[in-house]
């Protein structure tokens, strides 16, 4: 509890510090503290106290390390060795949960020094986050004499240090530094209103001078501003008079133009609506199932004849069955005849058997008899084979034949439909030449049609936007010509006489137009007013033009006879200039010296600075702005309002309008022989439509034919593969049986080649009158052998005709389902067809109902599109007037802008309530007490209100500033105020630890004192005592022992004050007794905190739980761990 461990929040010890190059420690050398006391021990010079200066060496503090220069840290070879590379130190800390932090520092020779937590670089910021800023947990060797040796007021800097108060002493530096400064503030502030108050008494009599002037003046304004008023509002009245003519056309043209955008509404609903009527007759047309209705009925066709088909094979199959029957019955007829036959022979036999018996009994031996009876017996059943296998293989013989006629019955067939699917094939090609010719003539008329349709529309537009052309040009030329407003009487007059005197061009602004616009501005502004100079052909005509200007007393004009007009020569362009004016006007030939002579060797120049670089006075120059330098140096400028004429070529416009008139009947004249095309195309089209869905019928039906051909042909492939399988295996019968013919013959042979010799013998040897019976009685048993077989061949073939029988009945009845089936959906096919060819007719009454809808749209498109030209013509006429009245409307628009802009002068003055005499009246007599006054200074109002609020603002100042003064001293109060109740609270901390360790160590009292408690900054601290038996006393006044054990108790006491995770105190116990060792050495092994210390005090190493000794051997030290008991 002594050292307050248990108030550091994340607990840590010293686990161990591995040392290698870093000093005396040449090699890798790990200490473990394992212990909370451990000591350090070994003879002097071993490098203890260079494992002190190891811990500070990682923790980054300079105090404790015995080096000039970091790289002296590093081991320097000892006696014998090489000096190292670099100095790494190593500390790990360990918290109570286990875990560990290993804090790292490496040293090079080139100073370089790098710190790490773990395996990551850090910085010391960052360790020090870690174990905390205290540098103090470590007590060194010469800390005690350093103690000893300091004046109290270093004492006293040492609690500073410690309870951090540095920082309010620098910022009471700082706050004295700022009062210094307001202070030179508030007397350099003093100074400038003693200046400003003399200068205001002055500056008061020429403001009240000045505002009786300023009076007298507004008076004047406000006369001025109210008959300018007046004025204004009289040509207002006039200007909304013109406006109400004006919105009344407007509304009229407005109304017009409502029309014609209603009417372009209708006219584009209704091509929209002939758009659609084209797309429907279009879908119509594919919907009538024209090709739908072809194809059903090829598909009618085919069940149809599909069903035939069956028909027929189920009347063979009937035929077949028949004769299966009729063939089956003559067998069992034959069968019956067999067997009655066989029982008459066997009965005959066995009576002959009866006679024999007796006879061959008389015999005697009988072999050689058995023997040729055997071998008849064998030769009649082969013979009787043989003659069955005979009559079957005629029989074979017969249906071979058959199936071979009707196989070729077949073929005769297949190649009669390949000769008719021959001629079909070409029928086909030629027919989808013929078709895709129509078909090709069809999609050129359909193109060629809607290509007509297209240059109708665009030919209708055309004219549209032509008509809005035509008036808009007519409405611009009747513009330009009535364009007085802006005119002198003279040229208006002169203008009107064109129409009657031939000669006269007209104005030079209707001869000529600029070639960009951007120049507009600055060409008009050089022509000036010589823009209305007219032009004539000659001297006469201008004498004619004179003469009437005179007689009808219209003014004056001035003219321009292309005969005699002759301009001077002037300079060329400049390379700051833009380009000549002159060039910058596009005209006809003839009026190119006119140009030339209005503006000679003008200038177009960017802006007045480009004017100065060429110099000001050596050319006439204009600028995009309108600014106009003359070569005699006058310049004029400011804003130009926008003249109610320009530029125009009037000659060009006419031609235009003369262009467009004739465009317009071209127009006309085209969209007669269109519409007349059109329908000419149009009945070429339905012709050429309805030959291709003949042609697409003819096509469906040869496809038709075709496709039941090629099934016929399929059918009639498959019955003669039939026929094939059917001879094959009857060939392979028919051989079968012809090899058995050839079989027997050759075992008949033999037999009789066995018998023969038998049959002489028994001649030889034997009474032969029972032969004969013999001979009966096997001839017998030959023909039921023979009877027998034929039986069997009938009984075989009366199953193949059974078999044969169930076959044909069940693909009888498969047939008859299918033939069902067939008339079935043929039924269907007719029904959908019918009903197919009825909504074709309604769709075809419905596209003759569209397209006569079509025609009506179309008639009706024409109206509408003419009545839009004739609104189109009124509302030219409109502008006509509307033009008229803007020509007007600008004359009072050029007065009221040159009246507004001088009433703009006499912005926010109150107008007067009186007439427009007695207003002229005032405002003269004003003008002349005006004149009365001297010089006076107008500007001494403002400079007063200035220079007063600029005193009222200086003395607001140096009000904030004595505020400002005052704060700083609160400040500063504050400031010490906290300083000293930190400092007091640090000091009497440690005081008490102080007189608590103190105690503990001598038995006896001892405390510190402050000499001056007033004033902390200039205060010392003392330290007094009183050892065990004796007076207390300062520290000067103590023995060498005693001011040892004072000062390492005041070393403990700031220990004690800041607490730390581990401590170390380098022989600290060096001039302790021991006595005063072992109560220094119980204290900290009972702290409850881990210690670390370097002694040589055998009384305190009995209270450490472990030592690590130290030793050197040739410059290196090498440690050895040792367990205390």
């Amino acid at each position: 509890y002594l050292w307050n461990y248990q108030t550091i929040k994340r607990k840590m010890r010293l686990a161990k510090i591995e040392l290698k190059g870093f000093k005396s420690f040449r090699d890798k050398t790990t200490l473990v503290f394992p212990h909370q006391f451990t000591g350090i021990v070994g003879p002097n010079g071993s490098g203890k106290s260079n494992i002190t200066e190891a811990v500070c060496f990682v923790f980054g503090q300079s105090r404790g390390l015995r080096a000039a220069n970091i790289q002296e840290l590093i081991f320097n070879g000892g006696v014998h060795q090489s000096p190292a590379k670099k100095a790494v130190v190593s500390i790990t800390l360990e918290e109570d949960s286990g875990r560990r932090h290993k804090l790292t520092r490496i040293v090079d020779r080139e100073g370089k020094s790098t710190y790490k937590i773990g395996d990551q670089r850090a910085t010391r910021q960052q360790i020090i986050d870690l174990v905390g800023d205290n540098e103090y947990n470590i007590i060194l060797q010469d800390d005690v004499t350093k103690v000893i040796d300091m004046r109290p007021q270093q004492r006293r800097v040492i609690i500073d240090n410690l309870c951090g108060i540095a920082e309010y002493d620098a910022k009471k530096e700082k706050a004295l530094r700022e009062l210094d400064k307001v202070e030179e503030r508030i007397s350099q502030t003093h100074i400038i209103l003693g200046e400003k108050q003399g200068y205001l008494k002055e500056l008061s009599r020429e403001r009240k001078e000045a505002l009786d002037y300023q009076s007298a003046r507004t008076n004047l304004r406000r006369c001025r501003a109210t008959l300018l008023h007046k004025e204004i509002q009289s040509l207002a009245k006039r200007d909304e008079k013109l406006t109400e003519s004006k919105s009344a056309l407007e509304g009229e043209k407005e109304n017009l133009r409502q029309g014609i955008h209603d009417a372009d509404q209708i006219i584009r609903g209704k091509t929209d609506q002939i758009k659609q009527a084209n797309e429907k007759i279009k879908k119509l047309q594919q919907e009538r199932g024209d090709s739908k209705i072809a194809q059903l009925h090829g598909e009618l066709l085919r069940r149809q004849d599909r069903n035939q088909y069956l028909q027929d094979e189920l009347k063979k199959l009937s035929q077949r069955t028949q004769k299966i029957n009729a063939e089956n019955e003559q067998i069992s007829l034959e069968t019956k005849k067999i067997e009655a036959v066989v029982a008459e022979k066997n009965a005959l036999i066995e009576s002959k058997n009866r006679e024999l018996k007796p006879l061959l009994a008389a015999q005697g031996d009988t072999k050689i008899l058995d023997e040729i009876n055997t071998l008849r017996y064998e030769l009649s059943e082969k013979k009787a084979t043989q003659q069955s296998l005979k009559e079957s293989l005629s029989e074979k013989k017969a249906r071979y034949d058959d199936l071979v006629e009707r196989q070729k019955d077949c073929s005769r067939q297949n190649t009669q439909l390949q000769k008719e699917g021959l001629k079909l094939r070409n029928q086909l090609v030629e027919s989808e030449k013929a078709n895709k010719k129509v078909l090709d003539e069809f999609k050129a008329s359909e193109e060629k049609y809607n290509l007509l349709q297209t240059r109708l529309s665009d030919a209708q537009k055309r004219l549209e936007e032509k008509k809005i052309a035509h008036e808009s040009r007519k409405t611009e030329i009747e513009t330009i010509k009535n364009a007085s407003g802006g005119l002198r009487e003279a040229v208006a007059a002169i203008l009107n006489l064109k129409k009657v005197l031939p000669g006269i061009h007209g104005p030079i602004y209707q001869l000529g137009t600029v070639t960009k616009k951007e120049y507009e501005l600055p060409l008009e502004v050089a022509a000036g007013g010589r823009m209305q100079y007219i032009v004539v052909e000659d001297v006469d005509v201008a004498a004619k033009c004179i003469k009437y200007l005179r007689d009808k007393k219209t003014g004056r004009a001035t003219f321009l006879p292309l005969d005699k007009i002759n301009p001077k020569a002037g300079g060329g362009n400049h390379g700051e200039a833009i380009g000549l004016a002159c060039d910058y006007i596009d005209c006809k030939p003839k009026f190119r010296r006119v140009f030339d002579f209005i503006y000679r060797d003008t200038l177009i120049v960017d802006d007045i600075s480009c004017a100065k670089k060429i110099g000001i006075g050596s050319r006439r120059m204009v600028t995009l702005e309108g600014d106009l330098i003359e070569s005699t140096g006058v310049m004029s400028g400011g804003h130009v309002k926008k003249q109610s004429f320009g530029f125009h070529d009037l000659s060009q416009l006419e031609a235009q309008l003369q262009k467009l008139s004739e465009e317009k009947t071209s127009l006309h004249k085209l969209l007669e022989e269109l519409e007349s095309e059109k329908d000419t195309r149009f009945r070429q089209l339905r012709e050429n439509r309805n030959r291709v869905s003949e042609n697409h019928q003819t096509l469906d039906q040869l496809r038709l034919e075709k496709q039941i051909q090629a099934e016929r042909q399929t059918n009639l492939d498959s019955q003669i593969k039939s026929f094939d399988r059917q001879l094959n295996d009857l060939e392979t019968q028919r051989t079968h049986d012809k090899n058995r013919v050839h079989q027997l013959a050759a075992d008949i042979k033999r037999l009789e080649g066995e018998l023969k010799p038998l049959l002489a013998q028994q001649k030889t040897d034997r009474d032969d009158s029972h032969v004969e019976l013999q001979n009966q009685v096997r001839n017998l048993e030959v023909e039921c052998a023979r009877e027998s077989e034929r039986k069997l061949h009938l009984s075989a073939r009366l199953r193949e005709n059974q078999s044969l029988l169930a076959e044909t009945k069940q693909q009888e009845t498969q047939l008859t389902q299918r033939l069902g089936e067939g008339e079935e959906l043929e039924s269907e096919l007719q029904k959908k067809l019918e009903r197919l060819r009825s909504e074709s007719q309604n769709l075809y009454v419905e596209v003759e109902k569209i397209e006569r809808q079509k025609q009506e749209l179309e008639d009706q498109l024409a109206e509408d599109s003419q009545k839009t030209g004739e609104t189109q013509h009124r509302i030219g006429a409109i502008d006509s007037e509307l033009s008229s009245i803007n020509i007007e409307q600008a004359k009072i628009e050029t007065r009221l802008e040159d009246l507004n802009r001088e009433y703009n002068k006499y912005d926010e003055v109150e107008l007067l309530e009186d007439s427009i005499k007695n207003l002229q009246q005032k405002a003269e007599e004003l003008e002349s007490s005006l004149e009365e006054y001297g010089s006076v200074n107008l500007k001494a109002i403002d400079t007063y209100d200035i220079v007063k609020k600029e005193y009222d603002d200086t003395m607001e100042k140096l009000e904030v500033l004595k505020q400002e003064r005052s704060s700083i001293y609160d400040f500063m109060a504050k400031i010490e105020e906290k300083k000293t109740k930190t400092f007091m609270e640090a000091f009497n901390k440690v005081k008490e630890n102080f007189e608590r360790i103190f105690a503990d160590l001598s038995e006896g009292r001892g405390t510190l004192t402050l000499d001056n408690p007033g004033n902390i900054s200039d205060s010392g601290l003392g330290i007094k005592a009183s050892p065990k038996a004796k007076k207390i006393m300062s520290l000067d006044a103590m023995s060498g022992g005693e001011k040892t054990l004072t000062s390492a108790a005041f070393l403990l006491a700031i220990q004690q004050y800041k607490p730390s995770h581990f401590y170390i105190v380098d022989e600290l116990d060096a001039a302790l007794d021991k006595t005063n060792s072992s109560r220094l050495a119980k204290m900290l092994a009972d702290s409850g905190t881990q210690f670390l210390m370097v002694t040589h005090n055998n009384q305190m190493m009995r209270y450490m739980q472990s030592a690590i000794g130290v030793t050197m051997v040739d410059g290196v030290s090498q440690i050895v761990g040792v367990e205390m008991a």
